[in-house]
């Protein structure tokens, strides 16, 4: 056990009894002493020392008093070091070997993962898209095709253009100006491969088209049906003037009307397209950022919108996430971390928005992706060094919830959400003392009326100005509830994780007091406090050596990495 973790001298009661039996004021006219390194010298004042109590939570030793560690915790025992003169002796105790709890991963059966990939909503909802364009960066084409509940590609159709635009088949007119209508006319007959449809297609000027498990071939683009009656009576072809169901996705050449490909299979599934690349991996260019495999285009959210999927290796994924979730800059080790809590996130969230046809969010809802993005030689090896690597409790993946910074302690899942997830207990956290956040200490001032509209517009109060807010705290000091009072005695309590988002707070990890009429709210760290602190593990792995696992061991209490 190294019992140095924020660099200073933290000392067990054995090791304090030792060191005082000994002539204090000697010893530091002669030499620096030393207390398990070389790097944590104790002066003559005392300073620097720390007592670990019940629990391994550490506490400072204030300047010229003795203390003694007790079932009460720390105890000041009385002599300053300056008037101590001569020591009282104490006896020293043989205290037990600590137990190291054992890694038990090998007594438990590893839930296995089901896919290996994962998709990842792009565009979707509020910011679904009306024409999506792909090209190819590396790459010569692409397929076209679907994805079943497996999760497996089956193509349907291919194009050698690299350059290709996604529309409804819908009425349009495209970035580049190019009008495209939504009639066509359908050839009469089926064909039963994309090859045979594509000669005729070719034949006859036309598309081809898979509708439902078949292919057809179609012809022309109209915007009213009439203009494609006409077509149809001046090309003699043997068909019929229709349009798909609001299902429907057409696939265009970019810069042209001319259509390549129309997909159109109803709620059963939605039109996919993988880059071919016969050579290296393919990478290809979506809306200005570049993006590792495949993706899917659904129309869910009206007659114009395209939700647009990435389905992409968890490793990929994985790698897209690192630089947007930590600094590229930091220490290999807390990148690793962050890796591994990542791939654990993405894992334990599959089918997460099954009705929007996707896992995760390339946003702050899940973790922040941009495809290859700003991915580097460093934050790659990070995820090389753990690939396949996850981190479980008794068997199971563990939800790896991870914040910024905690500000002095993380709190327990309980105490944040309500329900309690054994490997989520909160710790007391030495190691962000040690480094700068952009959110180390904080404070603002709310009036009472301003308290009033904050409990009353975001948790339904009918509360009135507030007279006074009580806080109640977990045993770590984080905030556990808060209550507001108001001039007529009525109250209101909000508890765990909503005491952040009425009070308008950072952290969990904050205080509230009376100041000139108003209510002072002073606090430390960024983010919900439970699980992994991002700032902690940079200053374990750059200050204090801790490896990765050291780092999650830290943070999930019993885990195991298998």
């Amino acid at each position: 056990m190294n019992v140095t973790p924020i660099r200073k001298s933290i000392l067990f009661f054995s090791a304090l009894c030792m060191f005082f039996s000994t002539s204090i004021s000697a010893a530091a006219a002669d030499e620096a002493i030393y207390i398990n390194s070389g790097e944590n010298p104790v002066t003559d004042s005392g300073e620097g020392l720390y007592a670990i109590g019940n629990g391994q939570n550490s506490e400072k030793l204030e300047h010229n008093n003795l203390y003694a560690i007790t079932s009460a915790g720390v105890q000041e025992v009385g002599s300053s070091f300056e008037n101590a003169g001569v020591l009282p002796t104490v006896t020293p105790t043989v205290s037990p070997t600590p137990t190291v709890t054992p890694d038990l991963g090998p007594d438990y059966t590893d839930m296995t993962v089901p896919y290996d990939t994962i998709k990842v909503g792009l565009n979707y909802g509020e910011t679904a898209i009306s024409e999506a364009v792909l090209t190819n960066e590396v790459g010569s084409g692409f397929m076209f095709g679907y994805y079943d509940s497996a999760r497996q590609f089956h193509e349907v159709g291919r194009t050698p253009a690299t350059n290709i635009t996604l529309i409804p088949d819908w009425n349009w007119t495209t970035a580049t100006g190019n009008t495209i209508g939504c009639y066509h006319i359908l050839r009469n007959g089926s064909f039963s491969s994309y090859a045979d449809a594509k000669a005729e297609a070719d034949r006859i000027g036309g598309f081809p088209a898979y509708y439902s498990g078949s292919y057809f071939v179609m012809y022309g683009n109209y915007w009213y049906p009439e203009d494609g009656e006409t077509a149809r009576a001046n090309s003699g072809i043997n068909g019929q003037v229709r349009t798909q169901s609001s299902h429907c996705i057409v696939v265009t050449e970019t810069g042209t009307n001319r259509i390549l490909f129309e997909y159109d299979c109803g709620s059963a599934s939605s039109l996919a397209i993988r880059p071919i690349c016969e050579q290296g991996k393919a990478i290809t260019v979506y809306n200005g950022l570049r993006y590792y495999g495949d993706f899917q285009f659904a129309r869910l959210t009206g007659r114009e919108h395209i939700t647009v999927v990435n389905y992409v290796g968890i490793e990929d994924y994985t790698k897209g996430v690192i630089p947007y979730e930590m600094y590229p800059t930091w220490p290999i080790e807390a990148l690793k971390a962050q890796a591994m809590c990542a791939r654990n996130y993405a894992v334990t969230n599959f089918n997460r928005y099954r009705a929007q046809g996707f896992d995760v969010s390339n946003d702050t809802y899940s973790q922040v992706y941009k495809g290859i993005g700003d991915a580097t030689e460093v934050t790659n090896a990070a995820v090389d060094a753990t690939a396949g690597k996850y981190i479980r409790y008794e068997g199971a993946l563990c939800q790896t919830f991870f914040f910024s910074s905690d500000g002095g302690a993380t709190e327990s899942s309980e105490n944040i959400w309500g329900n309690k997830i054994p490997y989520l207990m909160g710790v007391v956290d030495p190691y962000e003392a040690d480094v700068e956040t952009y959110a180390k200490n904080w404070k603002y001032t709310v009036t009472p009326a301003e308290a009033q509209a904050m409990v009353n517009n975001r948790d339904g109060a009918s509360l009135g100005v507030i007279a006074k807010i009580d806080c109640a705290y977990t045993a770590l000091g984080n905030i556990k509830s808060v209550t507001f009072v108001d001039v007529n005695g009525k109250t209101r309590t909000v508890t765990g994780n909503r005491c952040i988002y009425i009070m308008g707070a950072k952290s969990q990890r904050f205080t509230v007091t009376e100041s000139d009429g108003k209510f002072l709210v002073q606090g430390s760290g960024w983010g919900h406090n439970c699980g992994l602190s991002q700032y902690g593990a940079y200053s374990m792995a750059k200050y204090h050596g801790k490896t990765a696992e050291e780092i999650i061991k830290f943070y999930y209490t019993g885990v195991y990495i298998r």
